[in-house]
């Protein structure tokens, strides 16, 4: 369990508790990642990692995210920006940038994995994540602070 990428996930989630609260659903070629959100320019980054599905090769496809059936983007793996595959693990790590206007809240993310294959095709691969944009560094407490000490 401990070195489950489930574990590795919540592991992660820790670190980004004061930009983004996070859960996910296991699948088996999908995995999601903790969704980040840079303090200066508020642009919230999601994403999956994409296990390959023969060994020695990483995934080929595409990756599309929706929120309440609303895509917010597709990525092509071969090309896509966004993309970090490693043979080694024959994983891809599949990230979207959204729009710095991304509303605050909780949101349920749907990404489906179509996987490229020679042989015909093959059902896509669903995966539902959440997460909690929270709108900030965690530091909203900051200013007032600062004004009770100026004053």
């Amino acid at each position: 369990m401990r070195d489950s990428p489930s574990w590795k996930c919540i592991l992660s989630t820790v670190a980004v508790i004061g930009a983004a609260l996070f859960s996910a659903t296991a699948s088996a070629a999908l995995a999601a990642i903790p969704a980040s959100q840079d303090p200066t320019t508020q642009v919230v980054t999601i994403g999956v990692i994409v296990s390959g599905a023969r060994p020695g090769y990483v995934p080929l496809g595409s990756v599309t995210f929706t929120e309440s059936n609303d895509t917010l983007g597709t990525v092509d793996i071969k090309q896509g920006p966004g993309v970090t595959c490693d043979i080694r693990t024959e994983s891809c790590i599949v990230s979207l940038t959204l729009d710095p206007a991304y509303a605050l809240g909780p949101h349920a993310i749907t990404t489906t994995y179509l996987r490229e294959q020679a042989g015909g095709p093959v059902p896509p691969e669903v995966l539902t994540f959440t997460f909690d944009l929270s709108g900030g560094s965690g530091l909203s407490w900051l200013p007032a602070v600062l004004d009770l000490l100026s004053d």
